[in-house]
């Protein structure tokens, strides 16, 4: 072989050795920007997923604490409502009890003393419910006064008499000697009539 084809056959496995080193870096480039683009792609992927199950979780505490203040939120408004009612009730039966012992007051000025006594019966039960033990022991004492006042002047009916009856089974244990003289007094009224 002669030095010429020597070089051309170098010159060709050069040019050859030089292709195939092109390829061969044409190819790495393609699989690295391959494995570049793959891994944007699953970075992209996995960024959406992290996102939305953040977004899921966030979601699901905020309608759980929701949910929670809703329901204390519900409770105190509850509670609220209720101490409003008892307040009002208490209201009304302060309100009611005044009425009923100014009835029971005009009743005795005015001398018909059989309905200030089932008045004053009536006062007393619902004094008794407001813990109110001053005006209890009031109640009794005008029961008492009118029950041994003029005898002629008045007459308890059956229908009064067991109102009364009934009402001054409230009478606290302290009184059980008002109670007692009260039912004694009734007692006659029902052997006079």
């Amino acid at each position: 072989m002669d030095s010429t084809s020597y070089v051309a056959v170098l010159e060709s496995s050069n040019q050859l050795l030089q292709h195939q080193t092109n390829l061969l870096i044409g190819f790495t480039s393609v699989l690295i920007a391959v494995f570049i683009i793959i891994l944007g792609i699953s970075w992209y992927l996995n960024t959406n997923r992290i996102k939305q199950e953040l977004i899921r979780y966030l979601n699901d505490q905020f309608i759980a604490y929701r949910e929670d203040q809703k329901s204390h939120l519900s409770e105190l408004i509850e509670e609220e409502i209720l101490s409003i009612k008892e307040t009002l009730d208490d209201s009304m039966k302060h309100v009611k009890v005044e009425l009923i012992r100014l009835y029971a007051q005009t009743n005795t000025e005015s001398g018909s003393i059989s309905p200030a006594i089932v008045d004053w019966s009536k006062a007393l039960v619902i004094y008794n419910e407001i813990a109110n033990n001053d005006m209890v022991r009031h109640s009794v004492e005008n029961i008492l006064i009118l029950l041994k006042g003029k005898r002629g002047e008045f007459q308890l009916t059956d229908v009064q008499i067991g109102i009364i009856e009934s009402n001054i089974e409230s009478i606290p244990s302290i009184l059980s000697p008002e109670k007692e003289e009260i039912k004694s007094l009734l007692q006659k009224q029902k052997t006079s009539a």
